[in-house]
């Protein structure tokens, strides 16, 4: 039995996550690190962003709008339960320059990773994180406007 999340994604072979005594999720840690059963899971194991919004469509467009009217662009087979949250972890998100199709925000601080580069991203009162490699073109300033888009056509909303 460990608390550190590192060593038991090394180590072991399967995992089951435990919160107040109850099991959450036992499986591989990569099918928990993908494949979170809820927002407990996927906070647990490494940095997760989650948003709330409600799924809209416009004609053959479907978005994530978040209570500031910001939008996101979502597959047009993207469906939610009500009161779901998206969640993605930061290498899922890319950043590019503002007036992109994804959320408009602005960037609040950026850590220097080795072979990543993490930003952190103001959506509103919300902050997401996005890890981009530091080999990339662009190094973003801090309280530079972005634009930020999933990298993932497989979003996941989790409800609990």
């Amino acid at each position: 039995m460990t608390h550190d999340q590192e060593e038991a994604n090394s180590i072991c072979d399967r995992i089951a996550v435990i919160n107040e005594g109850v099991v959450q999720q036992v499986g591989t840690p990569m099918h928990l690190y993908e494949q979170p059963a809820n927002l407990f899971v996927a906070g647990f194991l490494g940095a997760a962003n989650v948003l709330k919004g409600c799924l809209a469509a416009n004609g053959s467009e479907r978005a994530l709008v978040l209570s500031n009217g910001n939008r996101l662009p979502m597959p047009a087979s993207a469906s939610a339960p009500d009161g779901a949250r998206l969640v993605f972890r930061p290498q899922q998100a890319v950043l590019s320059e503002p007036g992109g199709r994804g959320l408009a925000g602005v960037l609040r601080h950026r850590e220097f990773l080795g072979a990543t580069v993490r930003y952190g991203v103001g959506i509103g009162n919300d902050e997401i994180l996005i890890d981009a490699p530091f080999s990339s073109p662009t190094l973003y300033e801090i309280g530079a406007p972005v634009s930020v888009d999933l990298a993932t056509r497989q979003p996941l909303f989790l409800s609990k």
